[in-house]
């Protein structure tokens, strides 16, 4: 009775032992000031990542911040260490790396000296999380980038998450809620869900969509209302340049790229997507008659694709999702519009050559009854019906291009 009772206490000991040492190491932060982590995050719940600013797994900074933004204030803390040892995609220094973030996510969780993970060089903190043996990632080294390690208020190691485990996950919002002990609901962690945005901008036909009524009731019956941002724009008349910054005649000078409405669109879209998590940016463009009446149609494909360039930079997304509303058979002849089919021999062309993008045939939209009750015959503009399809179209390609986007990425 008296060795069951020694051995049930040391087995107790090892346990305390082992949870309180988790964090009981000494580490310097990216500014250089060293800190001892069971100090720094007493009374917290700490998501241990090694991160990197040049691997496919980047974005997922995004989705730390969103995650640490949420959840901060219920004492909750992120601890980043950038690491090299994968393919060298960690190759910043400090201040570069303090940029970087800085920049592109506007991180404001902490950030760690450069570290090793793996190895006879790995840092003892890492020695020791690599060798638990946790649920659900197990033991073993460091597979790849933005691994994670949840650890509790006590200081011992709740799980293991792989690279893949983004930070939205719900079985790791789930185990982060669980440590804090908090209960939160689908709709307070909506902040951290993966998120589909949907911009969608152009000329008259766009205006003439009702977005609201016959566009978003169609994807949100494929994705959940909460998963979903959808945001537009447009104005009738206008000619790509006043979208695309970098716009230029096919020869002299004139007339001037503005950029004005994309600047315009950036206004909503940029408060729409604040701390949000985004898995995928679809952009639906409806737009082109200004320029094949201009006579602009030569430059149109190449401006288009430096629009969608522009936006992707901007929303610091690098795979957009394309779905174009083709001219319709408004003017086949050329005869007001001088470059009508151009200009859509030059959006059949842009969708070709991008890697995810859709074209939406709108030659059957612009007969019937338009909104005044008129007959019209292969109109510049669509009837009532015709928009009702158009949203349906822009919605079914959307959803189209993101399922196989997410395939990939599986």
């Amino acid at each position: 009775m008296h060795k069951l009772f020694s051995c049930v206490l040391l087995i107790g000991f090892v346990s305390v032992l082992h949870a309180a040492s988790a964090l009981n190491h000494q580490m310097n932060l990216l500014d250089g000031n060293s800190v001892n982590l069971a100090e720094r995050y007493k009374d917290k719940v700490v998501l241990v990542v090694n991160v990197a600013s040049k691997c496919g797994l980047t974005p997922q900074y995004k989705g730390l911040q969103a995650v640490y933004n949420q959840k901060k204030d219920q004492g909750f803390a992120i601890a980043a260490f950038p690491c090299n040892q994968f393919m060298g995609q960690e190759p910043g220094t400090a201040a570069q790396i303090r940029q970087f973030c800085s920049d592109n996510y506007n991180v404001t969780f902490d950030l760690f000296e450069k570290i090793e993970v793996n190895g006879d060089g790995a840092s003892p903190f890492y020695k020791s999380l690599t060798a638990m043996n946790l649920k659900p990632g197990g033991t073993g080294k460091i597979k790849w980038n933005f691994e994670k390690f949840l650890i509790g208020k006590d200081g011992a190691v709740i799980g293991r998450f792989g690279p893949r485990t983004k930070p939205s996950d719900p079985a790791l919002i789930k185990a982060i809620d669980d440590a804090l002990g908090s209960v939160q609901t689908e709709e307070e962690n909506a902040d951290v869900i993966h998120k589909h945005l949907f911009i969608l901008s152009g000329q008259s036909n766009m205006v003439g969509l009702n977005v609201p009524k016959f566009f978003t009731p169609l994807v949100e019956k494929v994705y959940h209302k909460q998963k979903i941002i959808v945001v537009s724009d447009a104005q009738g008349g206008q000619p790509i340049r006043r979208w695309y910054k970098k716009w230029k005649p096919e020869q002299g000078d004139e007339p001037k790229a503005t950029g004005d409405l994309y600047d315009r669109l950036m206004k909503k879209v940029k408060p729409a997507i604040k701390d949000q998590f985004l898995e995928t940016v679809t952009f639906i463009w409806m737009q082109g008659e200004k320029d094949a009446r201009e006579q602009h149609g030569k430059v149109y494909a190449a401006s288009l694709k430096g629009l969608v360039e522009q936006l992707s930079e901007d929303l610091k997304h690098k795979k957009i999702n394309v779905v174009i509303g083709r001219l319709s058979d408004f003017d086949m002849k050329n005869s007001k519009y001088k470059h009508w089919t151009l200009v859509r021999e030059q959006q059949e062309a842009f969708v070709k050559a991008h890697p995810s993008a859709a074209l939406v045939d709108t030659d059957d939209l612009n007969d019937g009854l338009n909104k005044k009750g008129k007959e019209i015959k292969n109109d510049l503009h669509y009837s009532v019906e015709g928009y009702k399809t158009l949203g349906k179209r822009f919605a079914d390609e959307s959803v189209k291009l993101i399922t196989a986007q997410l395939k990939k990425m599986k």
